[in-house]
């Protein structure tokens, strides 16, 4: 019995072409994957809960921050806005520092 070619077959040898396929922009891929800290304790953990409130409410309304979201240089829009997240909440922190 002969084996079958498993190569794919190309019309007049050509190369098949590349298509790139780009997943939707989500929430997630605009808030930050680290976060700013102090080095001092913090008087309380009402700063940590109001961060999550926080990304909770950004969460809720995603619709507001993506919808229309078109740019040429998006991964540094994202960079900005996680940036921007990550300083919000360090502030929400500053609030809790016993000076």
């Amino acid at each position: 019995m002969k084996r079958k070619s498993i190569e794919p077959k190309r019309m007049n040898n050509q190369k098949p072409s590349v298509i790139v396929i780009k997943k939707d922009l989500s929430i997630k891929d605009m808030l930050p994957d680290y976060q700013f800290e102090y080095d001092v304790e913090l008087t309380s953990d009402e700063p940590i809960q109001i961060a999550e409130s926080y990304r909770k409410f950004l969460e809720e309304n995603s619709d507001l921050l993506l919808d229309g979201y078109n740019s040429k240089d998006s991964e540094s829009i994202r960079e900005g806005f996680k940036r921007a997240v990550a300083i919000t909440e360090l502030f929400f922190k500053s609030l809790y520092i016993d000076n």
